[in-house]
Parts: C-alpha cells; structure tokens; sequence
C-alpha cells in the first residue's frame, strides 16, 4: 500500500474513532465517516465494504500489533523486557492519536484490559510460575499493572516524557525477576 493510500485509510480510521466514542457502531453511518474524514463516500468504499468491517479491521489491527510486540521471545532478562518495551514505544508514538481514540472506546476499554490480562499470562508462563506461588503472581500482576498504567498516562499526554524516560519508568515498575 503507498504511503498517501495508507494516510487515507488512518484517516478514516480516526475520523471512524472519533465517532465511535460518542455513539455505537449501530448509529454511525458511512456518510458520517466520511464528513468527519473530509473524503467522498466513494473513497469510504474504495477501502472498506461497510462500517462493521471498519470496525472489524480496526479492532484486529491494533491487537494483532500489539500483541505480536508483546509476544516477542525476548527472554526475561531487564534487557530482553526492555527490547521488547521499546518495540512497543514504537508502536505507541507512530500511532498515537488512532491508539488514544480506541482505547477511549468501550470496546477499546474492554482490549486494554485484555491486553493486560494476556501480558500477565505471558509472564507466568514463561516465568514458569505456578498459579498457586501467590507471591510471584502478587509481583507479576503488580509489574503488568504498573506498566500498563505507565503507558496509558503517557498515551493520554500525563506524563510529558521522551522515548528513553518512558523506557526508564516502564522498567523501574518491574516488581518480579525470575
């Protein structure tokens, strides 16, 4: 895809976004997006067949990339988490206003949180800790927690900090080294 196709079709995404957080997918029309995306409909259909496959493509975009950072095999190690914390940086600056519209989604909500469930399941696993060590997975859930809370309040402009200050904090919320 050309770079001026792929600005389009962020283009749509925000505007498709922005609208989603005041009304449900049901209320949002192709005309609407496309006011709001200041492009004909014509163009809508030159990228998606519908609103639900929009919203379908967007939710499975943004999972699909953040996970695939998040299950990056990295190891364990401060710098394998720190390699696969910056991939994810990455991600987060180059998509910023697509990734704040979403998460202020219901839906949106409802996959950070899942996000942050699969990244405490990634730990343990490979971890290898059991379910019953309470306090390891007390320190895991704490690590991942603070983390996502850390990215989140960066995302939304809270914490006014550069690549390597987010780097830092996201590392010093690590409660649990194997």
């Amino acid at each position: 895809m050309t770079s001026q196709r792929q600005k389009t079709k962020q283009t749509i995404e925000v505007a498709f976004l922005r609208l989603l957080c005041d009304a449900p997918v049901e209320k949002i029309t192709v005309r609407e997006i496309s006011d709001e995306a200041q492009i004909s409909r014509n163009t809508f259909y030159n990228y998606f067949t519908s609103v639900y496959e929009l919203k379908q493509l967007v939710t499975t975009d943004i999972n699909t990339n953040i996970s695939s950072r998040m299950d990056r095999e990295t190891g364990l190690t401060k710098a394998g988490l720190a390699e696969s914390l910056t991939t994810m940086i990455d991600y987060l600056t180059a998509n910023q206003e697509l990734l704040r519209l979403f998460f202020r989604t219901p839906e949106g909500n409802v996959q950070l949180l899942a996000i942050i469930q699969n990244g405490i399941k990634l730990w343990r696993l490979r971890a290898h800790v059991r379910q019953s060590d309470t306090e390891a997975n007390v320190l895991i859930i704490m690590s991942v927690h603070g983390m996502a809370g850390i990215l989140y309040h960066w995302l939304y402009g809270q914490l006014d900090l550069d690549r390597a200050q987010v780097l830092s904090a996201l590392l010093s919320a690590v409660r649990y080294e194997p």
